[in-house]
C-alpha cells in the first residue's frame, strides 16, 4: 500500500493516497462509478458502482481521517469533505483514479454552503463573512480569488471559477474575480441557482415559484424561462443537462419530491417524475442528465435518469434499505 503523508505547507499543501492496496491497475477494471454518497456509520465516501439502471452500493473511498461531513461532485468523483480528529480542517477528496486529498493552509476549518461548478473543476464556499472562489488542478487547488459576503447564504459558480452568483439580503447577485458585483434578481425566498456547462448561463429560482428564469450570462436581462402550472411545491435546486439543452427542476411537495425536465429548444413538452421521497439536492452523477437524488448511503439512494426517452428514477438499495435494486 502506498502512502502520502499530509504535509502543511503554505501554498498547496496537503495531500495523500489511501486505498491503493490493489495497485495501479486495478483503476482500469473497477466497475464503472456512476456516483457517490456519504456513508455516516464509516465516516466516509461511498461509491455507487454500476450504471444507470445497474447499480449498487460499491466499495468504501477510505480516506484514512473520519469524514465528519461532504460535499458531493459525484460525476468529477470529488467531494469538500470536513475532516475530523485533532485538527479538523475542509479539504478536497478526489478519487478518479487513487484517492488523493488535496489541502490548503487557506480554506477555512469549516464552510456555511458550498457549490461546485456543474463539471467540478471549481467549488466556492461561504465562510466568516467572505466567500472563496477555488480552481483544481492537478494535484492541488488554488484560491482564484476571495470577496466580502457579509449577508450571503447560498453560492452558484460557473466552471472557469470566475463568475459567482450569490444570495443575500432578499437577492441573487453576480460577482466577479474583477470586483464587480451587479444585483440580478430581488426574492424573498431563495429556492436554487446554477450555472451551465461551461458557460455563463444562469438559471435562478425562487422558492414557492412556479418559474425559473434564464439569464444568458448573467449580466443583463433575462432571455428565457421556464414555467408551469399550479403551485404548492418548493423548489430546491436546479441543473443543466451537460451539453445544456436541458434544465432539470428539483421540487418538494407534501408527499415527497418531483422532478421537472424541460428541453430549452423547445422541442419537448416539460415532463415531471415524481419521487418517493423529498429532494435536497440534484448532483449530477456520470451521464448527460443523470443526478442523484440523495447523498447519504443510508436507506434508498435515488438517481434519475433525466436524458433517457422515457426519464425514469434509479434505486439503488443503500446500508440498511432492506430492499433489492428496482
Amino acid at each position: 500500500m502506498k502512502h502520502l503523508a499530509i504535509l502543511m505547507v503554505p501554498v498547496a499543501l496537503l495531500a495523500m493516497m489511501a486505498n491503493t492496496a490493489v495497485g495501479e491497475t486495478a483503476a482500469s477494471i473497477r466497475s464503472p462509478q456512476l456516483g457517490g454518497v456519504f456513508e455516516e456509520q464509516s465516516r466516509q465516501i461511498r461509491l455507487i458502482e454500476g450504471i444507470a439502471g445497474a447499480a449498487s452500493l460499491g466499495r468504501v473511498v477510505a480516506i484514512s481521517t473520519p469524514v465528519e461531513q461532504a460535499w458531493l461532485a459525484p460525476q468529477a468523483k470529488r467531494a469538500l469533505v470536513r475532516l475530523g480528529g485533532d485538527a479538523p480542517r475542509l479539504a478536497l477528496a478526489d478519487w478518479r483514479n487513487e484517492v488523493i486529498v488535496v489541502g490548503s493552509e487557506m480554506l477555512p476549518a469549516n464552510a456555511d454552503a458550498v457549490s461546485f461548478s456543474p463539471s467540478g473543476v471549481a467549488f466556492a464556499l461561504l465562510a466568516s463573512n467572505r466567500v472563496q472562489v477555488w480552481l483544481i488542478e492537478a494535484g492541488l487547488i488554488r484560491l482564484a480569488w476571495s470577496a466580502d459576503a457579509p449577508d450571503a447564504t447560498a453560492v452558484a459558480v460557473d466552471d472557469g471559477a470566475s463568475t459567482i452568483a450569490i444570495f443575500g439580503a432578499g437577492q441573487v447577485s453576480i460577482m466577479d474575480a474583477s470586483g464587480r458585483n451587479l444585483p440580478l434578481q430581488i426574492m424573498d425566498a431563495f429556492g436554487a441557482m446554477s450555472f451551465g456547462y461551461g458557460s455563463k448561463q444562469l438559471a435562478i429560482a425562487e422558492a414557492n415559484s412556479t418559474r425559473v428564469t434564464i439569464y444568458s450570462d448573467g449580466s443583463g436581462g433575462a432571455s428565457g424561462e421556464v414555467a408551469w402550472e399550479g403551485g404548492g411545491e418548493r423548489i430546491t435546486d436546479l441543473g443543466f443537462s451537460g451539453d445544456n439543452r436541458q434544465l432539470v427542476i428539483a421540487t418538494n411537495t407534501e408527499q415527497g419530491g418531483r422532478v421537472r425536465i424541460a428541453n430549452l429548444n423547445g422541442a419537448k413538452q416539460q415532463l415531471v417524475v415524481d419521487t418517493p421521497v423529498q429532494i435536497a439536492n440534484l448532483l449530477p452523477a456520470q451521464g448527460n442528465a443523470v443526478f442523484q437524488l440523495t447523498s447519504l448511503a443510508k436507506g434508498i439512494i435515488y438517481l434519475i435518469d433525466a436524458d433517457s426517452d422515457e426519464p425514469h428514477l434509479i434505486a439503488v438499495p443503500g446500508v440498511d434499505a432492506g430492499v433489492v435494486n428496482e
